[in-house]
C-alpha cells in the first residue's frame, strides 16, 4: 500500500470499526457512546502519526453525532453533558495526536544524527536481476562515512557498475553474495578487496526487505597490509634458518614446537608434521629423554637458557651426540612468548671423551703425554698419574706428586674444587667450557675442565680423572675479537684500505654517515668523500703525519653521497706487518654535526635565558664587569635598571605558568626595543629583568636625565594590555635605578642597590621609578634589624596585650578590642604598623597570632569571677595567613576547651579582603566556629570589597564602621551618606553595628541618631594594658551606665 495513503486509510477504518462495536453495545450500555472511539483515535495516532490521529478524532465526532446524539447543529441547545463529553473527546484526541507526532519527529531526528555520525560505512541498495540472476545493484541510501571510506560521491540512484566499472569482472563474488542475501534473507559477513579502489573492506550484510540489502562495512586495508608484512618477515626468517648448518627450532613457552628447519628433517628422517608439537623428544635416546625434558622444565621455570647434551637417533638409526641450546624470547610485557634455539653436532667430541674413559690400560702413558693438564686420582684423592703439562703448571716433579694426597699438597685449593671432586667420586661426570676463577692472590683466570670417574675391573668407581686447560689467553683473545667486532660495527664509521689507500671494507655506521653502501665504495679511494673546503696542503699535512707518526686525527669537512657537507672527526692509523711495512690503513669517522650544534646550544644555554633568549645572570655579570671597565677607562657614567613585574605571582596563580611565560617573552621583546645599541637587557630570574645602560655621559645631570628618559619609556611600554592566548592582561612594573662610574662598587653591590630602589618603587604603590640613595640602604638595614629582633620578641615575652573599651548607647561597657603591642627593651613601644607587616612576611604572625588567642582566652577565664567583667566580649584581630590555616578552627576550639571559657565571649574580627581569597573555605571555617558560639565581626567595613552577595552568606554578628568614615562624619556629607547606608544595610540583614574611631560627642550623637548603638574610640578610652583597663571599668561614668552628654 502507498505509504502516503496509509494514515488516511487507518483514520477511516479504525473509527468505522469502533462504530460497529458501539452499535452492538448501544442498546445495552448507552453511557458508553464514545468509549470505543478512544482506542480508534489512539491506535490511529500510534500506528500512522499526527495526521491520522486528528482525522480519526474528527471522523469519530461526526459518527457519534449522527448515530448516537443530536446532530451537530443541535449541539448548542442539546444536552450539555453530551457537549462536555464530546469536547473532552476532541481535546484528548488532538493532545494525543500532537504528542505522538512530536515523539515521532524526535525519533527520526535521533536516527538521522546516529546515521550521520556512524564511523562505519552504510549502504542501502536494491538488487537488479536479469533472467533471475543478480547482475547489478542500485544505491538507495548511504551515510557520510560511506563517501569518506570509498571516495565515491553522489551515488544515490546509481548502479554500482556505473560507479565502479569492472566490478563485475574483478569482484563477481560480491554481486553473488549481495544477491543471495537480498533473495534469501540470510545475513552474511566477509572480507573483500576492491581492486578498482585499492581498498580492503570487512562487510556485514542483511536484508531489510525482499530484493534489497543493507551493507555495513569498515576499511581494513591497514590491517591487511600489516598481516602481509608479518608474513613477509616470517618468510625471510625461514629462508635464513633453512640456510644455517645447525638445526634451528622455535617453540611456544610450554615447549610446543612451532618451527624447525630442514636440517632436523634431513638428520632424523621425521617429517615436519611429525616433529611439531611435543614430538621433538621422539628421536632422543631412551636414556637421555627424561633428562632432556627435566632440563627443559628447569629452564622454563627459572627463565634461564637451555643447555643440554644428548643423543639423537638419525634417519639411519644411529645415535649421535648433539648440543642443544635455547634462549627465551620476551614480549613487550617481559613475558616469555617463545623459545629460540639450535642443535649442534658434537658427536666427534663425545667420541673422544668416551675413548679417553675406555682406555684405562694405557691411561698413565696417555695422561703423561697428553697435551692437556691431566691428573688421575684414586678414591682418596691420591695422585696416580699426571701429565707433563700438569707438572709444568704446578711447578713440581713426578715423584713429588705420585702417591701423595692432593689436598695435603695443595691446601690452598678452593673449596669449590672439593665439591666438584666429591661429586666426581660419587660417579658424576662434570665439566665446564669456560669457568671463571680467582686465585688467593686476587689474579683471575679461566679454565676449561672436566672431572670424570673411572671404573675398575669390577665396574666400581676407582677414582676420578681431572682434565684442565687454562684458557685465559684464549678468553682474552676471544674478548678482544668481540671487542674488535663490536667496535667495527659501533656508532663510529670504520673504513679499511690497502697499502695503496684503496677501500677494502667499511661498516654499517660508515654507510649511515656517508650514504654510500659498501658496494659503492670498495675499490675506490677515500678522496670521493672530500668536500673541497680543505686544500691540497691540508691533506698533505695529514699524510705526512701518518707517514712520520703512524697516525693522524682531527676534524675535517666531508661530503655525503647526497652532496651535503658535514663536519667529521677523522682518525687514521697505519697498520704494519712484522717487518714494519704498511699493509693497511684504518680510519674511523664520526659525524660531529650534532656535537657541533650541541656546543653552540650549550654555549647559548650557559649565557642566555632559555625562555626569553636574553642574557642570563652569568652573562649579565660579565657584561657588567665590562661596563665598569669602560666607565673607568673613559670616565663615563652608566646606570643599572632593576625591573620587577607587578603582581606577576597573581597572574601565575590565576592563569597558570604557561601564560606567565608568554608574558615574560613579550616583556623581553618590549625591553629590547627600549634600549640603545651597546646596552644590555638581561633576565635576572623569575619576573626580574636588569638593564645595563652604558656611556650615559660624563656629567651626572646628563646621565640622570638620559637614564630617567629610558626608564620612563620602559614604564610606558610595559604598562599596557597584553594578549596572552585567549586572555587579555594589563601589566605594569616597578623600576629601581643605580648609577656607576669609577667601579667603586662590585657588581653584586650595584645589583643590591638597584634592587633596594626597586622595592622602594613597589612600596610607593608599584608602576613607579625610584633611584637608589644611601638613605634607602639605611632604611632597609633598619627594617632588617627590626625583623631579626622580632624573631626573639615572642620567646623573650616582649609582647603585651592592650584593651580598648567598647560601649553601647547607654555608655555601658560591652567588651573590648584586644590589640597587641611590642614593648622593646631598647626601642620602647614599637607601633604595630612597623612590626605586623614584618611578621606577616616572615611567617611569625602564626605563632604570634596563636599567642594572642591563648592570652585572650586566659584573660576571659580570669574574668569569670569578676562582677564587672564576667560578661564582657573580647574582640581580637585575625590575620589572613593565620585564618586560612587548615588547623585554625581546631586551634581556637582547643584554646576555648583548655581554658574552659564561654565561647560567646570571644569575637574574631576579619577584614573584607580576607573573605574574597577563598570565600568557600572562609565560610566553612566561620560556620565551624559559629556552631560553638564564637562571634564574628567584619572589620574596616566599607573600605574593601563590600558586597551583599557574600555578606548575606556569612555568619556575621557585627559590622565595624571604619574610622576613616567616622573622622569627618560631622562635616563631610559623603561620609554621612556612606555611614547611613552601612547602618541601613546592617539593619536589613539583622546585623549588629559598631563604629570605631569615635573621638567627639558630635560623632557619637550622629551615629546614635542614625541607628548605631555601639561605639569604640578615644572618646571612651584609649588602648591600655589590662590593669589600666580594669581600673577604667571602676570609673563612675561606666559603673552608673549614664550616657555621655
Amino acid at each position: 500500500m502507498n505509504k502516503k495513503l496509509t494514515p488516511f486509510v487507518l483514520a477511516i477504518l479504525l473509527p468505522l470499526l469502533a462504530l460497529a462495536a458501539q452499535s452492538l453495545l448501544w442498546t445495552h450500555i448507552q453511557p458508553l457512546v464514545l468509549f470505543l472511539f478512544y482506542p480508534a483515535v489512539f491506535f490511529a495516532a500510534e500506528l500512522a502519526g499526527l495526521y491520522a490521529g486528528l482525522a480519526a478524532t474528527a471522523l469519530s465526532v461526526l459518527l457519534v453525532n449522527f448515530f448516537f446524539t443530536p446532530s451537530l447543529v443541535a449541539l448548542p441547545t442539546g444536552n450539555r453533558s453530551s457537549q462536555y463529553t464530546i469536547a473532552g473527546f476532541i481535546a484528548m484526541g488532538i493532545l494525543f495526536s500532537l504528542c505522538k507526532g512530536i515523539n515521532n519527529r524526535k525519533t527520526t531526528a535521533q536516527f538521522q544524527i546516529l546515521f550521520g555520525n556512524m564511523l562505519n560505512g552504510y549502504a542501502h541498495c536494491r538488487m537488479i536481476y536479469i533472467s533471475g540472476f543478480a547482475t547489478d545493484f542500485e544505491y538507495l541510501n548511504v551515510n557520510p562515512a560511506f563517501e569518506r571510506l570509498t571516495g565515491l560521491r553522489n551515488v544515490i540512484g546509481k548502479k554500482v557498475s556505473t560507479l565502479i566499472p569492472g566490478i563485475r569482472r574483478d569482484n563477481p563474488e560480491l554481486i553473488e553474495i549481495y544477491g543471495r542475501v537480498a533473495r534469501t534473507g540470510e545475513a552474511a559477513q566477509f572480507e573483500t578487496y576492491l581492486a578498482a579502489l585499492d581498498i580492503w573492506f570487512s562487510v556485514s550484510v542483511y536484508r531489510p526487505r525482499p530484493d534489497e540489502f543493507v551493507a555495513v562495512f569498515e576499511n581494513i586495508t591497514a590491517r591487511k597490509k600489516a598481516e602481509q608484512a608479518v608474513v613477509h618477515s616470517e618468510k625471510e626468517f625461514r629462508l635464513l634458518a633453512e640456510a644455517m648448518p645447525q638445526i634451528v627450532w622455535i617453540t611456544r613457552p610450554d615447549g610446543w614446537v612451532i618451527y624447525i628447519n630442514h636440517q632436523w628433517v634431513d638428520y632424523t628422517g621425521l617429517s615436519l608434521d611429525e616433529s611439531y608439537g611435543h614430538n621433538w623428544t621422539k628421536p632422543f635416546h631412551p636414556d637421555d629423554r627424561q633428562h632432556a625434558w627435566d632440563a627443559w622444565q628447569h629452564a622454563v621455570n627459572n627463565i634461564a637458557s637451555y643447555n643440554n647434551e644428548c643423543r639423537l637417533r638419525g634417519a639411519d638409526g644411529i645415535f649421535r651426540w648433539w648440543l642443544i641450546r635455547g634462549v627465551p624470547v620476551f614480549d613487550e610485557n617481559r613475558q616469555i612468548c617463545k623459545w629460540f634455539g639450535t642443535c649442534t653436532d658434537i658427536d666427534e667430541y663425545k667420541k673422544f671423551e668416551a675413548a679417553l674413559l675406555k682406555s684405562r690400560q694405557n691411561m698413565q702413558t696417555f695422561i703423561k703425554q697428553a697435551p692437556l693438564s691431566i691428573a688421575m686420582f684414586d678414591q682418596h684423592m691420591n695422585y696416580l698419574a699426571v701429565s707433563d703439562r700438569w707438572l709444568m703448571e704446578f711447578g713440581q716433579d713426578h715423584e713429588t706428586l705420585i702417591g701423595h694426597n692432593y689436598y695435603e699438597l695443595h691446601p690452598e685449593s678452593a673449596s669449590k674444587w672439593r665439591v666438584i671432586h666429591q661429586q666426581g667420586l660419587t660417579g658424576a661426570t662434570l665439566k665446564s667450557d669456560d669457568d671463571f676463577w680467582i686465585r688467593e692472590d686476587g689474579s683471575k683466570y679461566w679454565l676449561r675442565w672436566s672431572v670424570s670417574p673411572w671404573t675398575d675391573e669390577h665396574g666400581n668407581t676407582g677414582g676420578i680423572i681431572i682434565s684442565t686447560e687454562n684458557i685465559t689467553e684464549h678468553k682474552l683473545a676471544e674478548q678482544q675479537l668481540r671487542i674488535a667486532a663490536t667496535a667495527f660495527e659501533s656508532m663510529e664509521g670504520m673504513i679499511i684500505t690497502d697499502a695503496d689507500a684503496n677501500i677494502i671494507r667499511v661498516n654499517q655506521a660508515f654507510s649511515g654517515i656517508t650514504g654510500y653502501t659498501s658496494d659503492e665504495v670498495i675499490g675506490k679511494n677515500p678522496r670521493i668523500l672530500q668536500s673541497g673546503r680543505q686544500d691540497a696542503g691540508f691533506y698533505n699535512m695529514i699524510w705526512d703525519s701518518v707517514s712520520n707518526t703512524g697516525s693522524w686525527q682531527g676534524e675535517i669537512w666531508n661530503r655525503r653521497k647526497n652532496g651535503e657537507i658535514y663536519p667529521e672527526h677523522l682518525s687514521i692509523t697505519a697498520v704494519k706487518d712484522a717487518d714494519g711495512a704498511i699493509t693497511n690503513y684504518v680510519g674511523t669517522i664520526f659525524d660531529i654535526t650534532r656535537s657541533k650544534t650541541a656546543e653552540e646550544q650549550i654555549t647559548r644555554l650557559g649565557f642566555y635565558d632559555f625562555l626569553t633568549g636574553l642574557p642570563n645572570r652569568r652573562l649579565l655579570l660579565d657584561r657588567l664587569s665590562l661596563a665598569f671597565a669602560y666607565s673607568a677607562r673613559y670616565e663615563t657614567i652608566g646606570a643599572l635598571l632593576f625591573i620587577d613585574l607587578d603582581n606577576f605571582k597573581l597572574l601565575n596563580d590565576s592563569l597558570g605558568h604557561d601564560l606567565g611565560d608568554l608574558l615574560l617573552q613579550q616583556i623581553a621583546a618590549q625591553l629590547a626595543a627600549c634600549v640603545r645599541d651597546g646596552d644590555t637587557v638581561a633576565r635576572h630570574g623569575g619576573d626580574e629583568f636588569v638593564l645595563i645602560l652604558n656611556d650615559l655621559g660624563k656629567q651626572a645631570l646628563e646621565a640622570e636625565q638620559l637614564a630617567k628618559a629610558i626608564a620612563e619609556k620602559i614604564l610606558v611600554r610595559i604598562n599596557r594590555r597584553y594578549q596572552l592566548d585567549k586572555h587579555e592582561y594589563n601589566n605594569s612594573c616597578s623600576i629601581g635605578v643605580a648609577f656607576f662610574g669609577d667601579s667603586e662598587f662590585s657588581a653584586d653591590e650595584l645589583l643590591k642597590q638597584a634592587d633596594i630602589a626597586m622595592y622602594q618603587a613597589k612600596k610607593a604603590g608599584r608602576n613607579a621609578i625610584r633611584y637608589f640613595s644611601p638613605e634607602m640602604q639605611a632604611s632597609i638595614m633598619a627594617r632588617a634589624t627590626l625583623k631579626a629582633e622580632l624573631h626573639h620578641a615572642l620567646e623573650r615575652r616582649q609582647f603585651q596585650l592592650y584593651y580598648q573599651i567598647q560601649v553601647d548607647s547607654s555608655n555601658r561597657p560591652v567588651g573590648a578590642e584586644v590589640l597587641i603591642r611590642w614593648i622593646h627593651p631598647g626601642r620602647g613601644l614599637v607601633p604595630p604598623a612597623q612590626f605586623i607587616p614584618l611578621a606577616e612576611q616572615s611567617g611569625l604572625i602564626l605563632p604570634i597570632g596563636q599567642w594572642v588567642v591563648e592570652t585572650t582566652c586566659a584573660q576571659l577565664k580570669s574574668w569569670q569571677q569578676s562582677a564587672l567583667a564576667h560578661d564582657l566580649v573580647l574582640s581580637l584581630n585575625v590575620s589572613a595567613r593565620q585564618y586560612h590555616q587548615a588547623e585554625f578552627a581546631a586551634q581556637v576550639r582547643d584554646a576555648i576547651l583548655r581554658h574552659d571559657i564561654n565561647p560567646a565571649l570571644l569575637k574574631l574580627e576579619l577584614t573584607e579582603s580576607m573573605l574574597i581569597d577563598d570565600i568557600d573555605s572562609t565560610i566553612d571555617t566561620m560556620k565551624s566556629l559559629s556552631e560553638i558560639g564564637i562571634q564574628f565581626s567584619l572589620d574596616d567595613f566599607g573600605t574593601g570589597y563590600s558586597s551583599l552577595q557574600y555578606l548575606k552568606r556569612l555568619p556575621i554578628f557585627q559590622l565595624k564602621i571604619d574610622q576613616s568614615f567616622v573622622r569627618d562624619i560631622v562635616t563631610d556629607n559623603s561620609d554621612k551618606e556612606i555611614v547611613r547606608a552601612i547602618i541601613a544595610m546592617a539593619q536589613s540583614l539583622n546585623i549588629n553595628v559598631i563604629a570605631e574611631g569615635v573621638e567627639t560627642v558630635e560623632q557619637r550623637q550622629f551615629l546614635l541618631d542614625n541607628g548605631c548603638t555601639n561605639f569604640q574610640g578615644y572618646l571612651f578610652g584609649k588602648p591600655v594594658p589590662i590593669d589600666q583597663f580594669e581600673a577604667l571599668l571602676l570609673k563612675p561614668d561606666y559603673r552608673d551606665s549614664s550616657p555621655i552628654s
